[in-house]
């Protein structure tokens, strides 16, 4: 499976709110490949659901309905309607992911979204981050949501999200778990501060927490966009419709054109640490990739005294220098911490997959500014296919640069 080239700006009109299935829809209405992602989805060790596919219309406008149906139950609307399930929590969830055969960046994408997730129903409901019990949001079919959203931004490796004016709905929440609440819902309401919102005027829930999720771990704040390039447009239907206006979430797929580097402001955290196991920085490397840190690393050092220690240093955007401040004084034994800003410079890159006789490899490629291609096989994936045919890991990457280096000689990978 070939996946679609790098630079893209994913632009959200949520002019009837936003929610989990809605997202995937506008995904799936823009291309997304339905058996891909129901390929992916497998790869959580979850059973008995089904995933469908439908056009429908709001108004006089054309959408997508996705939908997960589970086996014995009805349905699920998420949008406008609960549907109330087992619940689930945030270690259990992050243990599913984690252990997965996603990729890896799927599983980064889908962490950072229920991390926050898991911080705003922690604030709201005064209880530890890992204990947070999301019951709707733990069901089944929310996890599929996020999980999906997190394969389609892969899919269409998208860089940058941004989002217009969110229309939110009044009125209160009935028959939700915790009892009933004013719309929009507590945890909602959190995850959607800094955004430009507006009151609809109609008497439903339009934003759901997943919805309000995807867009704190991945959104501009700002509701002003870039000049966009448009290349495709989806259309992603809510289950129900409104009088008032078309039940839809609209997504703009924009192409970068001419970069062959993107410059970014980040910031870097760092601080020393010379009492703290070294079996533990495995537990706080993973717990700041799931707070959306770009890149983690120690680096061997001297310590007043002479005592060895490690310099923890952690990139990370702007926007979550806060919770990868409090990951680092929760999960390691420092007392302080230093912060300050840097230029990160990416080259244009972007993920294919290549079929060799061991089965289907990720490959990372990269364009450097002379117009030459570089590119990786994912170590995990080569590691995974070298247990499974007994066979050294080398082995693998040989099959797997081959491909690639074939690939790049049939057709060009960066257009």
């Amino acid at each position: 499976m070939i996946l679609i080239d790098s630079g893209r700006i994913a632009v959200f009109d949520c002019f009837s709110g936003i929610s989990g299935d809605m997202t995937i829809g506008a995904f799936l209405d823009a291309g997304m490949d339905f058996e891909y992602l129901k390929t992916e989805l497998s790869k959580l060790a979850l059973k008995d659901y089904e995933l469908t596919l439908e056009k429908v219309k709001r108004k006089a406008l054309v959408g997508t309905l996705f939908s997960v149906i589970e086996k014995h139950s009805h349905p699920k609307h998420e949008h406008h309607n609960h549907e109330h399930h087992h619940g689930a929590d945030f270690k259990s969830i992050k243990e599913l992911i984690v252990s997965s055969e996603l990729k890896e960046s799927v599983k980064k994408r889908s962490l950072k979204i229920f991390s926050v997730l898991a911080e705003a129903e922690a604030k709201v409901h005064g209880v530890e981050v890992d204990l947070v019990h999301f019951h709707e949001v733990g069901a089944l079919d929310s996890i599929i949501d996020i999980v999906g959203i997190s394969i389609c931004l892969d899919y269409f490796n998208i860089d940058k999200v941004y989002v217009r004016s969110i229309f939110v709905g009044t009125g209160v929440l009935e028959g939700s778990s915790h009892g009933t609440f004013p719309l929009p819902a507590p945890a909602t309401a959190v995850l959607l501060q800094g955004f430009s919102v507006q009151m609809s005027g109609i008497e439903a829930e339009l934003v759901t927490p997943t919805g309000a999720a995807f867009l704190a771990a991945f959104a501009e704040k700002k509701t002003s966009t870039p000049d966009l390039c448009i290349e495709r447009v989806g259309f992603g239907a809510g289950s129900r419709d409104n009088d008032e206006r078309a039940n839809l979430l609209r997504m703009i797929l924009s192409e970068k054109k001419g970069e062959t580097a993107q410059v970014k402001q980040c910031r870097v955290l760092e601080t020393n640490i010379d009492d703290m196991p070294a079996t533990l920085f495995d537990d706080v490397f993973e717990r700041l990739f799931a707070c959306g840190a770009k890149d983690v690393f120690c680096s061997p050092i001297l310590m007043k005294k002479n005592r060895p220690a490690q310099k923890l240093s952690v990139i990370f955007d702007i926007e979550d220098e806060e919770r990868i401040k409090n990951e680092v004084f929760n999960s390691t034994s420092t007392i302080g911490v230093r912060i300050y800003s840097v230029d990160r410079t990416i080259l244009k890159r972007m993920s294919k997959s290549v079929k060799t006789g061991f089965g289907e490899i990720d490959i990372k490629f990269s364009q450097c500014p002379d117009g030459s291609v570089r590119f990786q096989p994912e170590y995990k994936v080569c590691k995974t296919y070298a247990e499974k045919a007994n066979v050294p890991v080398m082995k693998i990457y040989e099959a797997a640069n081959k491909a690639a280096s074939l690939l790049i000689k049939e057709q060009s990978v960066f257009k």
